[in-house]
């Protein structure tokens, strides 16, 4: 468009085309009508499954010290049973320790030295503990299982760049943009790193953002343009499908591309200055991006609680399969002891 207008084949480009002081040359511009931001645009993180939920109730350090209190207790009550000699007839740790583990995942027991009063003080302490415990446990389990969490996204610039230059993602732009040109024939080493992948590959070129969009949803792809035409896109798809990222490359000014010595340049300024002055594009602007996003296509959000899967609970069956090795292993050791002794 530029070349037409440089030409002579229009009068002039009224499309939002970037101020640049290379096209300066060729070209004339009216004031800005428009300041913009150029970023990046990729798919919204897919959500997370949460193999560990079982565990992520508490910090390693609260079971920490469910681990000691439980052993410090435990070593309580023995003590207190070898005085009162009791349990004579099973092993007093095992017997502490397998009651104080009932108490905390809500099961009763037997504990032969609880007309002690020292016992019951103790025991009192620790079902306190156990139901804070337990009620704690419980309803953070629930939350961390049914509400899904989302990888993080790729919101900045060094992080595309980190994507990209690993190889796991790629990025694109409009062909003919000023853009191409600032990503495949700079010196800057961080345009450098992203433009690499379109000097490989131009299919990474895209031609309109439609097809931008759907590439980021079907594919690692970052498209990089104006963050006011990604807003647009984005609203016109479904702003749930999509992350803008928070990080811009350059700021941008627009203006309206007329042949140089143009006689109507004054015009088109003073009546330019007049609307941006009293605020109508911006009104225009947000009444486009608020009936885009009625009208977007496919625009549904996925429900936050949601019923649990079997990869929700794939920590719990983790931890069956563990205790179920370490009983066959134990089953072994008690056969070969008592075919010893």
């Amino acid at each position: 468009m530029i070349g037409m207008v440089h030409r002579k084949e229009v009068d002039l480009s009224v499309t939002q085309i970037t101020i640049t002081e290379e096209r300066r040359e060729a070209v004339d511009f009216t004031v800005p009508y428009s300041f913009d931001s150029v970023t990046f645009i990729t798919s919204d993180p897919i959500a997370k499954h949460d193999t560990l939920a079982i565990i992520k109730p508490f910090v390693w350090q609260v079971w920490l010290c469910v681990f000691l209190s439980l052993t410090l207790v435990t070593i309580c009550l023995t003590v207190i049973n070898n005085i009162n000699r009791n349990w004579k007839r099973q092993n007093p740790w095992t017997a502490s320790l397998w009651y104080l583990w009932g108490c905390l995942v809500a099961q009763g027991g037997r504990i032969p030295s609880f007309k002690f009063c020292s016992v019951r003080i103790i025991l009192v302490i620790w079902w306190l503990f156990a139901i804070v415990f337990v009620a704690s446990y419980g309803g953070t389990l629930k939350s961390h299982m049914t509400i899904l969490t989302k990888n993080q996204p790729i919101d900045t610039i060094y992080a595309l760049e980190r994507e990209v230059s690993q190889g796991r993602f790629t990025c694109g732009v409009f062909k003919g943009s000023f853009l191409e040109e600032r990503l495949l024939n700079s010196k800057d080493p961080l345009y450098g790193v992203l433009g690499e992948p379109l000097r490989k590959d131009p299919s990474l070129f895209v031609k309109t953002h439609e097809e931008a969009l759907l590439r980021t949803l079907k594919s690692d792809f970052a498209c990089i343009d104006y963050q006011s035409h990604l807003e647009f896109e984005a609203a016109k798809m479904g702003e749930d499908k999509f992350s803008i990222a928070k990080d811009f490359f350059s700021s941008v000014t627009v203006g309206i591309a007329l042949q140089k010595g143009c006689p109507y340049k004054k015009s088109f300024d003073r009546i330019i200055k007049r609307i941006v002055q009293a605020g109508l594009m911006k009104k225009w602007t947000d009444e486009t991006e608020e009936d885009m996003r009625r009208n977007a296509t496919d625009h549904r959000f996925e429900a936050i609680i949601r019923p649990l899967q079997v990869d929700d609970l794939l920590g719990a069956y983790v931890f069956l399969l563990i205790g179920h090795t370490m009983s066959t292993l134990v089953l072994f050791a008690e056969i070969v002891y008592s075919k010893l002794f």
